[in-house]
């Protein structure tokens, strides 16, 4: 396990459909609100970094954009309260 500011991260060796073998940078630490990201990857150590600081330094901007995510939601749910409900 790596640490970037203290956020976990992992090297993960795999091969791909075609037998290469690749090395990437894995963060499974971002899974709660306001990130909801439940894993991401990158191809290098810096872009996983660079990532880790994105999400750090933009939480109030994530935040919001999930308040919206929620209100538009909850529009759409209250909207399908007749009999010809086609969503989910």
């Amino acid at each position: 396990m790596l640490l970037h500011k203290n956020i976990p991260y992992d090297i993960v060796e795999r091969t791909t459909w075609n037998g290469i073998n690749i090395k990437e940078y894995n963060c499974k630490y971002f899974n709660f609100s306001p990130y909801n990201c439940i894993s991401f990857s990158t191809k290098t150590e810096e872009a996983m970094q660079s990532k880790i600081d994105y999400f750090l330094d933009n939480k109030d901007e994530l935040q919001a954009h999930r308040d919206l995510l929620d209100v538009g939601t909850i529009a759409y749910y209250a909207d399908k309260t007749t009999g010809d409900y086609t969503g989910d």
